[in-house]
Protein backbone atom coordinates (compact mmCIF):
# COMPACT_ATOMS: atom_id res chain seq x y z
CA UNK A 1 0.00 0.00 0.00
CA UNK A 2 2.84 2.10 0.93
CA UNK A 3 4.93 1.59 -1.88
CA UNK A 4 2.17 2.26 -4.50
CA UNK A 5 0.56 5.29 -2.72
CA UNK A 6 -2.77 3.37 -2.53
CA UNK A 7 -6.01 2.77 -0.64
CA UNK A 8 -7.52 -0.47 -0.09
CA UNK A 9 -10.56 -1.34 1.02
CA UNK A 10 -13.36 -3.95 2.23
CA UNK A 11 -17.34 -3.27 2.79
CA UNK A 12 -19.69 -5.88 3.82
CA UNK A 13 -22.78 -5.75 3.38
CA UNK A 14 -25.99 -8.18 3.79
CA UNK A 15 -26.20 -9.17 0.20
CA UNK A 16 -22.38 -8.70 -1.30
CA UNK A 17 -18.52 -8.04 0.14
CA UNK A 18 -16.81 -5.82 -1.83
CA UNK A 19 -12.93 -5.56 -1.64
CA UNK A 20 -11.75 -2.61 -3.71
CA UNK A 21 -7.91 -0.78 -4.05
CA UNK A 22 -7.74 3.00 -5.70
CA UNK A 23 -4.16 3.97 -6.85
CA UNK A 24 -2.52 4.92 -10.10
CA UNK A 25 -3.01 3.70 -13.53
CA UNK A 26 1.04 2.69 -13.62
CA UNK A 27 0.72 0.36 -10.47
CA UNK A 28 -2.19 -1.57 -11.83
CA UNK A 29 -0.67 -4.93 -12.38
CA UNK A 30 0.66 -4.58 -8.73
CA UNK A 31 -2.26 -3.66 -6.83
CA UNK A 32 -4.30 -6.42 -9.10
CA UNK A 33 -1.80 -9.15 -7.39
CA UNK A 34 -2.50 -8.03 -4.10
CA UNK A 35 -6.44 -7.55 -4.54
CA UNK A 36 -6.16 -11.33 -5.37
CA UNK A 37 -3.70 -12.91 -3.06
CA UNK A 38 -6.10 -10.75 -0.46
CA UNK A 39 -9.46 -12.28 -2.06
CA UNK A 40 -8.00 -15.68 -3.61
CA UNK A 41 -5.09 -16.98 -0.87
CA UNK A 42 -5.17 -14.81 2.61
CA UNK A 43 -3.76 -16.57 5.18
CA UNK A 44 -5.89 -16.11 8.04
CA UNK A 45 -3.32 -16.19 11.23
CA UNK A 46 -4.95 -17.34 14.28
CA UNK A 47 -3.42 -13.85 15.78
CA UNK A 48 -5.45 -12.28 12.74
CA UNK A 49 -8.91 -13.86 13.86
CA UNK A 50 -8.12 -12.91 17.67
CA UNK A 51 -7.68 -9.31 16.91
CA UNK A 52 -10.90 -9.56 14.32
CA UNK A 53 -12.95 -11.23 17.42
CA UNK A 54 -11.40 -8.48 19.79
CA UNK A 55 -12.35 -5.59 17.47
CA UNK A 56 -16.06 -6.80 16.59
CA UNK A 57 -16.51 -7.22 20.35
CA UNK A 58 -15.37 -3.47 20.90
CA UNK A 59 -17.33 -2.33 18.22
CA UNK A 60 -20.62 -4.41 20.07
CA UNK A 61 -19.81 -2.98 23.09
CA UNK A 62 -19.78 0.61 21.39
CA UNK A 63 -22.83 0.03 20.21
CA UNK A 64 -24.73 -0.68 23.52
CA UNK A 65 -22.92 2.11 25.08
CA UNK A 66 -24.05 4.85 22.76
CA UNK A 67 -26.36 2.98 20.07
CA UNK A 68 -27.33 4.52 16.36
CA UNK A 69 -30.60 4.59 15.59
CA UNK A 70 -30.42 4.42 11.76
CA UNK A 71 -28.56 1.13 12.08
CA UNK A 72 -30.20 -0.60 14.66
CA UNK A 73 -33.84 0.07 13.04
CA UNK A 74 -32.41 -1.02 9.43
CA UNK A 75 -31.22 -4.04 11.55
CA UNK A 76 -34.66 -4.75 13.31
CA UNK A 77 -36.45 -4.03 10.22
CA UNK A 78 -34.51 -6.58 8.40
CA UNK A 79 -34.16 -9.41 10.76
CA UNK A 80 -38.56 -8.64 11.77
CA UNK A 81 -39.25 -8.82 7.78
CA UNK A 82 -37.24 -11.82 6.35
CA UNK A 83 -37.90 -13.85 10.26
CA UNK A 84 -34.63 -16.55 9.91
CA UNK A 85 -33.93 -16.27 6.54
CA UNK A 86 -31.53 -14.81 3.84
CA UNK A 87 -31.37 -11.12 4.09
CA UNK A 88 -33.32 -11.13 8.06
CA UNK A 89 -30.07 -13.04 9.30
CA UNK A 90 -28.10 -10.56 11.75
CA UNK A 91 -25.79 -8.31 10.48
CA UNK A 92 -23.86 -7.77 13.44
CA UNK A 93 -21.98 -10.82 14.81
CA UNK A 94 -24.09 -12.30 18.56
CA UNK A 95 -21.42 -11.63 20.69
CA UNK A 96 -22.04 -15.80 21.80
CA UNK A 97 -20.30 -16.82 18.51
CA UNK A 98 -17.05 -14.74 18.76
CA UNK A 99 -15.20 -17.37 20.42
CA UNK A 100 -16.91 -20.10 18.29
CA UNK A 101 -15.75 -18.94 15.04
CA UNK A 102 -12.31 -20.82 14.22
CA UNK A 103 -9.70 -20.24 10.91
CA UNK A 104 -11.58 -23.61 9.34
CA UNK A 105 -15.14 -21.59 9.53
CA UNK A 106 -13.48 -18.52 7.47
CA UNK A 107 -11.41 -20.93 4.97
CA UNK A 108 -14.77 -22.95 4.38
CA UNK A 109 -17.04 -19.77 3.90
CA UNK A 110 -14.01 -17.65 1.22
CA UNK A 111 -14.04 -21.51 -0.32
CA UNK A 112 -17.77 -21.86 -0.97
CA UNK A 113 -18.06 -18.25 -1.69
CA UNK A 114 -15.63 -16.69 -3.88
CA UNK A 115 -16.16 -18.77 -6.82
CA UNK A 116 -15.99 -16.95 -10.22
CA UNK A 117 -19.56 -17.43 -10.80
CA UNK A 118 -20.40 -15.15 -7.94
CA UNK A 119 -17.38 -12.70 -8.55
CA UNK A 120 -17.36 -9.25 -10.74
CA UNK A 121 -14.30 -8.10 -10.99
CA UNK A 122 -15.14 -4.54 -12.37
CA UNK A 123 -12.80 -1.16 -12.81
CA UNK A 124 -12.86 2.35 -13.39
CA UNK A 125 -10.62 4.85 -15.34
CA UNK A 126 -8.40 1.72 -16.23
CA UNK A 127 -8.49 -0.11 -20.06
CA UNK A 128 -10.38 -2.97 -20.41
CA UNK A 129 -8.24 -4.86 -22.24
CA UNK A 130 -5.17 -4.31 -19.60
CA UNK A 131 -7.93 -5.40 -17.07
CA UNK A 132 -8.44 -8.58 -18.15
CA UNK A 133 -4.78 -9.53 -18.91
CA UNK A 134 -4.19 -8.69 -15.14
CA UNK A 135 -7.08 -10.93 -14.00
CA UNK A 136 -6.42 -13.32 -15.78
CA UNK A 137 -2.63 -13.49 -14.39
CA UNK A 138 -3.49 -13.28 -11.00
CA UNK A 139 -6.93 -14.65 -10.35
CA UNK A 140 -6.82 -17.69 -12.46
CA UNK A 141 -4.16 -19.78 -9.94
CA UNK A 142 -1.51 -22.02 -11.45
CA UNK A 143 -0.87 -23.16 -7.70
CA UNK A 144 -3.55 -24.32 -5.82
CA UNK A 145 -4.39 -22.94 -2.58
CA UNK A 146 -3.93 -26.15 -0.32
CA UNK A 147 -5.44 -24.57 3.02
CA UNK A 148 -8.94 -24.13 1.01
CA UNK A 149 -8.24 -27.65 -1.32
CA UNK A 150 -8.11 -29.33 1.88
CA UNK A 151 -11.44 -27.67 3.62
CA UNK A 152 -13.23 -28.10 0.00
CA UNK A 153 -13.30 -31.81 0.65
CA UNK A 154 -15.91 -31.11 3.68
CA UNK A 155 -17.46 -28.56 2.00
CA UNK A 156 -21.53 -27.94 2.55
CA UNK A 157 -23.38 -27.13 -0.55
CA UNK A 158 -23.54 -23.27 -1.24
CA UNK A 159 -26.62 -21.44 -0.42
CA UNK A 160 -29.12 -20.46 -2.87
CA UNK A 161 -32.50 -20.21 -0.54
CA UNK A 162 -34.25 -17.00 -2.28
CA UNK A 163 -35.40 -14.20 0.27
CA UNK A 164 -38.62 -15.00 2.13
CA UNK A 165 -40.29 -12.18 3.33
CA UNK A 166 -42.64 -12.77 6.25
CA UNK A 167 -43.29 -9.71 8.02
CA UNK A 168 -43.63 -9.21 11.65
CA UNK A 169 -43.76 -7.71 15.21
CA UNK A 170 -40.42 -6.89 17.49
CA UNK A 171 -40.13 -4.47 20.45
CA UNK A 172 -36.54 -3.67 21.53
CA UNK A 173 -37.07 -2.59 24.98
CA UNK A 174 -34.40 0.21 26.37
CA UNK A 175 -33.93 2.94 28.40
CA UNK A 176 -32.34 5.19 26.41
CA UNK A 177 -31.94 8.22 28.43
CA UNK A 178 -28.91 6.42 29.94
CA UNK A 179 -27.03 6.78 26.70
CA UNK A 180 -25.00 10.13 25.85
CA UNK A 181 -26.98 10.61 23.13
CA UNK A 182 -28.85 13.45 21.72
CA UNK A 183 -32.21 13.63 22.60
CA UNK A 184 -32.51 10.46 24.51
CA UNK A 185 -36.13 10.55 25.33
CA UNK A 186 -36.70 9.90 21.70
CA UNK A 187 -38.64 6.65 20.94
CA UNK A 188 -38.15 5.27 17.62
CA UNK A 189 -40.91 3.40 15.00
CA UNK A 190 -39.80 1.77 11.93
CA UNK A 191 -42.73 0.49 9.35
CA UNK A 192 -41.74 -1.88 6.02
CA UNK A 193 -43.30 -3.13 3.28
CA UNK A 194 -41.77 -6.27 0.85
CA UNK A 195 -41.14 -3.56 -2.38
CA UNK A 196 -38.90 -4.47 -5.09
CA UNK A 197 -36.30 -5.99 -6.44
CA UNK A 198 -33.29 -4.70 -8.57
CA UNK A 199 -35.05 -6.79 -11.57
CA UNK A 200 -38.70 -5.59 -10.95
CA UNK A 201 -40.30 -3.81 -13.13
CA UNK A 202 -41.54 -1.29 -10.68
CA UNK A 203 -37.97 -0.46 -9.59
CA UNK A 204 -37.78 3.03 -10.97
CA UNK A 205 -41.14 3.20 -9.53
CA UNK A 206 -39.81 2.66 -5.90
CA UNK A 207 -37.22 4.58 -6.09
CA UNK A 208 -39.57 7.69 -7.24
CA UNK A 209 -41.69 6.92 -4.57
CA UNK A 210 -38.93 7.01 -1.70
CA UNK A 211 -37.89 10.45 -3.73
CA UNK A 212 -41.37 11.64 -3.13
CA UNK A 213 -42.04 10.80 0.57
CA UNK A 214 -38.03 12.17 1.45
CA UNK A 215 -38.52 13.13 5.12
CA UNK A 216 -35.75 14.03 7.77
CA UNK A 217 -35.45 15.72 11.05
CA UNK A 218 -36.36 18.53 13.60
CA UNK A 219 -32.39 18.79 13.72
CA UNK A 220 -30.82 18.94 10.14
CA UNK A 221 -26.46 19.33 10.70
CA UNK A 222 -25.43 21.75 8.00
CA UNK A 223 -28.10 23.63 8.50
CA UNK A 224 -32.19 23.50 7.47
CA UNK A 225 -33.38 22.80 4.15
CA UNK A 226 -32.82 19.02 3.32
CA UNK A 227 -35.79 17.56 1.88
CA UNK A 228 -38.00 20.15 3.28
CA UNK A 229 -40.26 19.76 -0.01
CA UNK A 230 -40.83 16.02 0.24
CA UNK A 231 -44.27 14.68 2.00
CA UNK A 232 -42.95 13.58 5.14
CA UNK A 233 -41.83 16.95 6.05
CA UNK A 234 -44.72 18.86 5.01
CA UNK A 235 -47.40 16.88 6.44
CA UNK A 236 -45.83 14.65 9.34
CA UNK A 237 -42.37 17.10 10.65
CA UNK A 238 -44.04 20.82 9.69
CA UNK A 239 -47.27 19.73 11.27
CA UNK A 240 -46.85 17.91 14.21
CA UNK A 241 -44.49 19.58 17.00
CA UNK A 242 -44.21 16.38 19.26
CA UNK A 243 -42.25 14.24 15.75
CA UNK A 244 -38.69 14.73 15.71
CA UNK A 245 -38.20 12.69 13.05
CA UNK A 246 -39.72 10.83 9.25
CA UNK A 247 -37.56 9.23 7.31
CA UNK A 248 -38.41 6.98 4.12
CA UNK A 249 -35.81 4.52 2.77
CA UNK A 250 -35.74 2.22 -0.16
CA UNK A 251 -33.45 -0.93 0.39
CA UNK A 252 -33.57 -3.42 -3.19
CA UNK A 253 -31.72 -6.58 -3.52
CA UNK A 254 -31.32 -9.17 -6.17
CA UNK A 255 -34.56 -11.06 -5.06
CA UNK A 256 -36.76 -8.84 -3.04
CA UNK A 257 -36.62 -5.31 -1.72
CA UNK A 258 -37.87 -3.39 1.39
CA UNK A 259 -39.59 0.00 1.75
CA UNK A 260 -39.70 1.47 5.52
CA UNK A 261 -40.54 4.44 7.06
CA UNK A 262 -38.48 5.42 10.04
CA UNK A 263 -39.80 7.89 12.80
CA UNK A 264 -39.21 9.14 16.20
CA UNK A 265 -41.33 10.81 18.72
CA UNK A 266 -41.39 11.03 22.87
CA UNK A 267 -42.82 7.79 24.06
CA UNK A 268 -45.65 8.64 25.13
CA UNK A 269 -47.12 9.70 21.54
CA UNK A 270 -45.52 6.01 19.53
CA UNK A 271 -48.86 5.28 18.91
CA UNK A 272 -49.88 8.75 17.56
CA UNK A 273 -46.88 8.52 15.58
CA UNK A 274 -47.67 5.36 14.19
CA UNK A 275 -51.65 6.23 13.24
CA UNK A 276 -49.85 9.74 11.53
CA UNK A 277 -47.12 7.51 9.41
CA UNK A 278 -49.77 5.19 8.06
CA UNK A 279 -52.05 8.03 7.15
CA UNK A 280 -50.06 9.54 5.02
CA UNK A 281 -49.70 6.57 2.91
CA UNK A 282 -53.04 6.44 2.68
CA UNK A 283 -53.60 10.02 2.14
CA UNK A 284 -50.41 9.35 -0.51
CA UNK A 285 -52.40 6.43 -2.06
CA UNK A 286 -55.93 8.20 -2.39
CA UNK A 287 -55.11 11.36 -3.40
CA UNK A 288 -53.64 13.32 -6.62
CA UNK A 289 -49.63 13.40 -6.77
CA UNK A 290 -49.90 17.06 -8.68
CA UNK A 291 -46.86 17.77 -11.32
CA UNK A 292 -44.55 19.74 -9.57
CA UNK A 293 -44.54 17.06 -6.90
CA UNK A 294 -44.26 14.09 -8.99
CA UNK A 295 -41.57 16.03 -11.15
CA UNK A 296 -39.70 17.81 -8.07
CA UNK A 297 -38.90 14.63 -6.59
CA UNK A 298 -37.95 12.81 -9.87
CA UNK A 299 -35.06 16.06 -10.44
CA UNK A 300 -33.87 15.14 -6.98
CA UNK A 301 -33.41 11.19 -7.83
CA UNK A 302 -32.10 12.29 -11.00
CA UNK A 303 -29.41 15.11 -9.12
CA UNK A 304 -28.54 12.41 -6.59
CA UNK A 305 -27.74 9.49 -9.26
CA UNK A 306 -26.17 11.69 -11.31
CA UNK A 307 -23.99 13.34 -8.53
CA UNK A 308 -23.15 9.86 -6.86
CA UNK A 309 -21.77 8.65 -10.19
CA UNK A 310 -19.17 11.33 -10.07
CA UNK A 311 -17.77 9.91 -7.72
CA UNK A 312 -14.96 6.73 -9.18
CA UNK A 313 -15.67 4.78 -5.69
CA UNK A 314 -19.38 4.86 -6.49
CA UNK A 315 -19.30 4.56 -9.99
CA UNK A 316 -17.09 1.33 -9.86
CA UNK A 317 -19.58 0.02 -6.90
CA UNK A 318 -22.81 0.64 -9.54
CA UNK A 319 -20.83 -1.65 -12.10
CA UNK A 320 -20.03 -4.40 -9.89
CA UNK A 321 -23.40 -4.49 -8.79
CA UNK A 322 -25.52 -4.00 -11.70
CA UNK A 323 -23.60 -6.99 -13.36
CA UNK A 324 -23.33 -8.98 -10.68
CA UNK A 325 -27.24 -9.25 -10.15
CA UNK A 326 -28.62 -8.72 -13.76
CA UNK A 327 -25.85 -9.17 -16.38
CA UNK A 328 -25.81 -6.14 -17.52
CA UNK A 329 -24.37 -2.50 -17.07
CA UNK A 330 -26.78 0.44 -17.81
CA UNK A 331 -25.43 3.47 -18.68
CA UNK A 332 -27.07 6.81 -16.72
CA UNK A 333 -29.09 7.76 -19.73
CA UNK A 334 -31.15 5.23 -19.64
CA UNK A 335 -32.09 5.69 -16.08
CA UNK A 336 -32.57 8.90 -16.38
CA UNK A 337 -35.12 8.17 -19.25
CA UNK A 338 -36.72 5.22 -16.64
CA UNK A 339 -36.92 7.61 -14.24
CA UNK A 340 -38.85 10.28 -16.51
CA UNK A 341 -41.27 8.04 -17.44
CA UNK A 342 -42.99 6.89 -14.16
CA UNK A 343 -46.25 8.25 -13.78
CA UNK A 344 -48.69 8.95 -11.42
CA UNK A 345 -50.21 5.72 -11.36
CA UNK A 346 -47.54 3.78 -10.94
CA UNK A 347 -46.75 4.88 -7.88
CA UNK A 348 -50.08 4.47 -6.35
CA UNK A 349 -50.40 0.76 -7.93
CA UNK A 350 -46.65 0.51 -6.43
CA UNK A 351 -48.30 1.33 -3.08
CA UNK A 352 -51.28 -0.89 -3.39
CA UNK A 353 -49.08 -3.62 -3.94
CA UNK A 354 -46.85 -2.98 -1.22
CA UNK A 355 -50.13 -2.02 1.92
CA UNK A 356 -52.54 -4.73 0.60
CA UNK A 357 -50.85 -7.83 -0.76
CA UNK A 358 -48.46 -8.42 2.06
CA UNK A 359 -47.95 -8.24 5.89
CA UNK A 360 -46.28 -5.25 7.19
CA UNK A 361 -43.58 -4.95 9.44
CA UNK A 362 -43.76 -3.22 12.51
CA UNK A 363 -40.49 -2.48 14.71
CA UNK A 364 -39.99 -0.21 17.76
CA UNK A 365 -37.27 0.57 19.73
CA UNK A 366 -36.60 2.96 23.14
CA UNK A 367 -39.31 2.98 25.49
CA UNK A 368 -42.01 1.26 23.30
CA UNK A 369 -44.72 0.53 25.55
CA UNK A 370 -47.39 2.83 23.13
CA UNK A 371 -46.25 0.85 20.33
CA UNK A 372 -49.50 -0.31 18.61
CA UNK A 373 -50.09 -4.22 18.12
CA UNK A 374 -49.54 -6.13 14.39
CA UNK A 375 -53.40 -6.40 14.55
CA UNK A 376 -54.10 -3.06 15.32
CA UNK A 377 -51.87 -1.60 12.26
CA UNK A 378 -52.96 -4.62 9.98
CA UNK A 379 -56.46 -3.14 11.18
CA UNK A 380 -55.60 0.93 9.71
CA UNK A 381 -53.57 -0.01 6.91
CA UNK A 382 -56.42 -2.55 5.40
CA UNK A 383 -59.07 0.03 6.05
CA UNK A 384 -61.80 -0.31 3.06
CA UNK A 385 -62.84 3.32 2.57
CA UNK A 386 -58.91 3.68 0.78
CA UNK A 387 -58.47 0.48 -0.84
CA UNK A 388 -59.01 0.11 -5.18
CA UNK A 389 -60.49 4.21 -5.08
CA UNK A 390 -59.02 7.57 -4.68
CA UNK A 391 -60.80 9.43 -1.80
CA UNK A 392 -63.75 11.37 -3.35
CA UNK A 393 -63.05 14.48 -1.06
CA UNK A 394 -59.86 16.13 -1.21
CA UNK A 395 -58.01 18.11 2.04
CA UNK A 396 -55.46 20.53 1.60
CA UNK A 397 -54.48 21.24 4.86
CA UNK A 398 -52.83 24.67 6.08
CA UNK A 399 -49.98 25.36 8.58
CA UNK A 400 -51.73 28.89 9.46
CA UNK A 401 -54.06 28.68 12.24
CA UNK A 402 -56.66 31.01 10.85
CA UNK A 403 -57.19 29.43 7.83
CA UNK A 404 -60.10 26.98 6.76
CA UNK A 405 -59.31 23.90 5.81
CA UNK A 406 -60.32 23.64 2.26
CA UNK A 407 -63.36 20.81 1.50
CA UNK A 408 -63.26 20.41 -2.27
CA UNK A 409 -66.59 17.66 -3.51
CA UNK A 410 -65.60 16.11 -6.24
CA UNK A 411 -68.16 13.51 -6.45
CA UNK A 412 -71.12 12.57 -4.37
CA UNK A 413 -70.79 9.61 -1.58
CA UNK A 414 -72.32 7.97 1.40
CA UNK A 415 -72.61 10.56 4.35
CA UNK A 416 -69.49 9.95 6.57
CA UNK A 417 -70.20 10.74 10.20
CA UNK A 418 -67.51 12.22 11.63
CA UNK A 419 -67.31 12.67 15.89
CA UNK A 420 -64.95 15.17 17.27
CA UNK A 421 -63.98 15.95 21.25
CA UNK A 422 -60.95 17.69 22.13
CA UNK A 423 -58.54 16.05 24.96
CA UNK A 424 -55.11 17.24 26.60
CA UNK A 425 -54.98 20.28 23.73
CA UNK A 426 -55.18 17.65 20.80
CA UNK A 427 -58.47 17.39 18.57
CA UNK A 428 -59.64 13.92 18.03
CA UNK A 429 -61.89 12.67 15.13
CA UNK A 430 -63.28 9.16 14.68
CA UNK A 431 -64.42 8.64 11.60
CA UNK A 432 -66.97 5.39 10.89
CA UNK A 433 -65.47 4.57 7.77
CA UNK A 434 -61.88 4.90 8.95
CA UNK A 435 -62.09 3.96 11.93
CA UNK A 436 -59.11 5.71 12.79
CA UNK A 437 -58.11 8.43 15.35
CA UNK A 438 -57.04 11.82 13.85
CA UNK A 439 -54.65 13.82 16.17
CA UNK A 440 -54.45 17.73 15.65
CA UNK A 441 -53.00 20.37 17.26
CA UNK A 442 -56.04 22.67 18.85
CA UNK A 443 -53.60 25.87 17.58
CA UNK A 444 -54.01 24.91 14.20
CA UNK A 445 -57.78 24.38 14.13
CA UNK A 446 -60.65 26.64 13.26
CA UNK A 447 -63.70 24.76 14.63
CA UNK A 448 -66.85 25.69 12.75
CA UNK A 449 -70.79 24.66 13.42
CA UNK A 450 -73.28 25.28 10.95
CA UNK A 451 -71.19 27.52 9.03
CA UNK A 452 -70.51 29.84 12.32
CA UNK A 453 -67.00 30.05 13.94
CA UNK A 454 -67.99 28.72 17.42
CA UNK A 455 -65.74 28.67 20.43
CA UNK A 456 -68.49 26.65 22.17
CA UNK A 457 -67.60 23.45 19.77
Amino acid sequence: MENCNSIFDCQVARDFIVYAVSGFNTNMDKLTHVLSETVLRAKFTEEEIEMAAKSISFELEALERSPPVEPIMNELLHVTAYKNNTLGLPKYCPKQNLDKINREDIIKFVAIQFKPENMVIAGVGIEHDALVKSVEKYFIPTVPNVSYEKAANDLPSPVTTVSEYTGGYYKLERDLSQYHAPMPEYAHVGIGFESCSYTDPQFVPACVLHSLLGGGGSFSAGGPGKGMYTRLYLNILNQHHWVNSAQAENHAYADTGLFTIIGSSFPTYLDRLVYTLINELHHTISSSISHEELSRAKHQLKSMLLMNLETRAVSFEDIARQVLTSDVKREPDYWVDQIDKVTENDLHELLHRMIYRCKPTLVGFGKVDKLPSLEDTVSLLNNESYKDKKLKTKYKMSTYPNKVVEKEEEEEEEEEEIHCFVSDGVLWSYRNKMGLKMLIPTENVLLLYNGENSTNH
